[in-house]
């Protein structure tokens, strides 16, 4: 059992009985004596409950105790007053940071009887600041993607506003889509989407800014207790998302229990987590925009030669390691360059986007045309046969004749087996070729295939003075 304290010096009460922070007053063992109202105020204790007890119970950790109280309640004469940070433990579990002041009591005759402390809360300034440290790093941070990145973000903003809701939108007219999430307990995935005039962030988009409700009543206004009432959310605080200029969506955190109101140190958390959420999805976006490019050919839309040399290398390997088969078409515009010549060249980008468009339209959404070359093209097919192959460019060919375009429009196919006997994915490439020019020279508008060797023949002899193998042949897949 502890041994009662002394009562507490009555000058002393006197002193600080109304002093405006919290203070207490221990014996030389660190046992509670007195408090005062503050004190009370701040860690949630009666005086009743903490008179004769170890101050041992108010730090949320022993180190804090041990070393840094311990340090500065050392029984010597000379101890003089000292001030230093500690975090202490709230009747309810909460954690508080105080800036602690103590220094030595003396009798009047000038005996240590104990020490005094003030506390000075700045729970709220280390929040912010670890806050702060945290979004650095996560932001920061080279081992996490940008999609992690705004999933840390949205975790450490749910921690420091207490809600357990955080949602990044995509807003489009009357849609509220749901883009990132992490919830607590609510089952939120990304693409949910809802009625936007049904969310909080309906209003935050009206105001233009951060908008916060932490809790809704009778004096709240119609349209955010509708929102209560739907929804079941009893809080809230978020902004509008602005990403390379243009309005993107929302940032929003959320609960279905009010909390106290937000202040100063809230609103500039969440606008710097919605800074960062803001950049992460503007680098997001210039990395689609450039990996489209990359893949997708700016004029036409279809994949671009880079694209289309990755999808050959995959599905030649493929053909090596199983005995299903892959066909490759490979087709050119008929006399392209005259079209230029006669109508200029943006008549000629008409021709490439309006043949393009009606190919792929053909090929479905399974199949992907490729732009190799200035009007060279190709689709390349996996497991099927050359027939298959053979009846789709020829359905492809006769798409393209039909367009109504002002003048004559063709194209010259050739399809090539990726056959056994081929080292590499170039040779298969080089029949295919030596297949188109074999339409070519035939007379243009066909199909022509071969049976997947390097020594193509069509109507008894190879169109070309060489063999794939060759400097022209080499020369012109180069160019392409």
């Amino acid at each position: 059992m502890t041994a009662p304290s002394p009562c507490a010096p009555r000058a002393f009460v006197d002193a600080f009985d109304q002093f405006p922070e919290p203070v207490i007053l221990t014996d030389l063992a660190r046992r509670v004596i007195w408090c005062n109202a503050h004190f009370e105020n701040l860690l949630g204790y009666d005086l009743s409950i903490l008179q004769g007890a170890s101050t041992r119970s108010l730090y949320a950790n022993r180190q804090d105790f041990d070393d840094i109280g311990g340090k500065r309640a050392i029984p010597k004469r000379d101890l003089d007053r000292r001030c230093y940070t500690a975090e202490y433990r709230h009747k309810d579990g909460a954690r508080i940071f105080a800036e602690t002041t103590s220094w030595p009591v003396k009798d009047a005759e000038g005996q240590l009887i104990g020490f005094a402390a003030i506390l000075r809360d700045k729970t709220a300034t280390y929040r912010v600041n670890q806050a702060l440290s945290d979004l650095y790093r996560i932001s920061s941070s080279q081992s996490l993607t940008g999609s992690e990145k705004i999933d840390a973000i949205l975790a450490l903003g749910r921690r420091f506003f207490g809600l357990p809701i955080a949602l990044v939108s995509l807003i489009r007219d009357d849609k509220f889509t749901v883009l990132f999430s992490n919830c607590a307990h609510a089952d939120i995935p990304p693409t949910t989407q809802f009625c936007l005039d049904e969310t909080f962030c309906h209003q935050t988009l009206k105001m233009g800014g951060p908008h916060a409700v932490h809790q809704i009543d009778e004096n709240s206004d119609a349209q955010t207790r509708a929102v209560g009432d739907k929804t079941g959310l009893q809080a809230y605080i978020g902004l509008p998302l602005t990403v390379d200029g243009e309005r993107f969506g929302t940032l929003g955190f959320s609960g279905p229990a009010a909390r106290p109101a937000f202040g100063k140190a809230d609103f500039d958390v969440l606008k710097l987590c919605g800074a960062w959420i803001a950049q992460e999805l503007s680098l997001e976006m210039s990395y689609q925009a450039l990996t489209r490019e990359a893949q997708q050919d700016w004029l036409t839309g279809a994949g671009t030669n880079r694209a289309f040399r990755k999808t050959l290398n995959t599905a030649f390997a493929k053909t090596r390691m199983s005995p299903s088969s892959a066909q490759l078409i490979l087709f050119d515009i008929d006399h392209f360059k005259s079209i230029n010549d006669r109508f200029g060249h943006d008549r000629g980008d008409v021709v490439l986007r309006s043949i393009a468009q009606a190919v792929q339209e053909k090929l479905g959404r399974d199949l992907q045309l490729y732009r190799i070359g200035g009007e060279e093209f190709a689709v390349i097919l996996e497991q099927c046969d050359t027939q298959f192959a053979v009846d789709l460019a020829e359905s492809l060919r006769e798409a393209i004749a039909s367009l109504a375009l002002g003048f004559d429009t063709s194209a010259s196919f050739g399809v090539s087996p990726a056959a056994k006997g081929f080292k590499t994915e170039n040779d298969w490439l080089k029949c295919a070729d030596l297949a188109l020019y074999a339409a070519k020279h035939n007379g243009r508008n066909q199909v022509v295939t071969n049976n997947g060797v390097p020594s193509l023949r069509v109507s008894g002899k190879c169109p070309m003075t060489s063999c794939p193998e060759s400097e022209e042949c080499n020369a012109r897949r180069s160019s392409a």
